[in-house]
């Protein structure tokens, strides 16, 4: 079907994307995707095809004209985004052949306000199944998001919704579910210890930079490890690095080395009369707070054992 239409259509990349989709660990974790297929009356020539591509001009016209009036601003033409809805199986032909009633509106609540409503997780809108196994898949522009647990898409225009799939789905059992969780878990333990490793790295060099004299490159790979997390919250051994650079004037180290002296609530530098400098022996730290990177890597490792 995909083949056929591909020429001329222009939601041929969505289509070709709903396959990635569904066995996207993010959006289709705790669910098995056994079966997609796409919805004839989403194609190009349909009646619905034909209204949502109407609809997604006049927003690019909208967000062209936005750009005209304030050209220094990003105004890319608006893309429409993949998400899932779950519905009983008894509503699905209506749907897939005419697209959403608003009048259906408020069935199952509408507890954010008025509109369809979509979600980014399969796993959320199969709780709407009403104990089927299949959920469709629209794409949608515009809308508004709610970030609950989950991101939920709130679309109050039907002509800007478009079903263009199903999914036939199977929930695994409690045990694989189980697998799935502690694999998941060792993934992030490997990438927190990952994380905490690079770190201790870093916070080596910069330390062995500042015993050589090397002050400005030490104070690059500073910046860059505060810039990686686009924060102006100095890293939590910022108080070991007094030792190294106690020689160096009260404001070089503000301004090279952010938190080195302490900083009030609102992100100033202590004065003198709070915190001197150089520090005296007691301001000096006197343990380290570093995440011990070898022993998230051994938690990831016994996970993903227990989960293999």
């Amino acid at each position: 079907l995909l083949a056929r239409v591909a020429a001329g259509d222009e939601l041929g990349s969505q289509r070709q994307r709903i396959s990635e989709l569904v066995r996207s660990h993010t959006s289709f974790w705790g669910l098995v995707a056994t079966r997609v297929e796409h919805n004839p009356h989403s194609m190009p020539g349909s009646a619905q095809y034909e209204r949502f591509v109407r609809a997604w001009r006049r927003a690019a016209a909208k967000a062209a004209a936005s750009g005209a009036d304030a050209p220094g601003e990003d105004n890319q033409m608006p893309q429409p985004r993949l998400v899932y809805h779950g519905t009983a199986r008894e509503n699905m032909g209506a749907i897939l052949r005419d697209g959403m009633d608003p009048l259906r509106r408020g069935l199952h609540g509408q507890a954010f306000g008025p509109g369809e409503y979509f979600a980014d997780s399969a796993w959320l809108s199969c709780a709407y199944c009403a104990g089927g196994n299949q959920l469709l898949i629209f794409a949608v522009l515009g809308g508004r998001s709610v970030e609950r647990r989950h991101s939920i898409l709130i679309s109050e225009q039907v002509e800007e919704q478009l079903p263009l799939a199903t999914v036939v789905y199977l929930k695994p059992s409690a045990e694989l579910e189980r697998a799935a969780a502690l694999s998941r878990q060792a993934t992030q333990a490997a990438a927190r210890a990952a994380n905490a490793a690079r770190r201790g790295m870093r916070k080596a060099r910069i330390m062995t930079l500042l015993m050589r004299g090397e002050v400005h490159d030490a104070s690059e790979l500073y910046a860059a490890e505060m810039g990686e997390f686009h924060t102006r919250h100095p890293p939590h051994w910022a108080s070991a690095l007094r030792f190294y650079v106690r020689d160096l004037p009260r404001d070089c180290v503000n301004a090279l080395f952010y938190g080195v002296i302490p900083v009030d609530a609102d992100g100033l530098p202590m004065p003198s009369e709070l915190f001197a400098w150089p520090p005296s022996a007691k301001q000096m730290p006197s343990g380290s707070h570093e995440i011990d990177a070898q022993a998230l890597t051994e938690q990831a490792a016994a996970l993903q054992a227990e989960a293999d």
